[in-house]
């Protein structure tokens, strides 16, 4: 999928040592959150606060951030 469709948002929190984190993105006032684990990584370093580019998925336990690029 391209850049241009993906979804835009930050890296809420970033917790390094576990290798995850939460993506939150406003959609029209309502606060999206989904969480992102390193593995869906494709580009550049995150950081808490870092803008990001990404592609909305979800399991059972809830919403995923995926195919992420972070922008730097």
């Amino acid at each position: 999928m391209s850049s241009q469709n993906k979804r835009t948002g930050w890296i809420a929190i970033w917790f390094a040592e576990k290798r995850f984190g939460f993506v939150h993105e406003n959609r029209d006032g309502k606060m999206f959150k989904a969480f992102l684990h390193i593995s869906d990584i494709l580009s550049g370093v995150p950081v808490t606060g870092a803008a990001v580019l990404f592609n909305e998925g979800s399991n059972n336990k809830g919403a995923l951030a995926l195919d992420v690029e972070v922008l730097q």
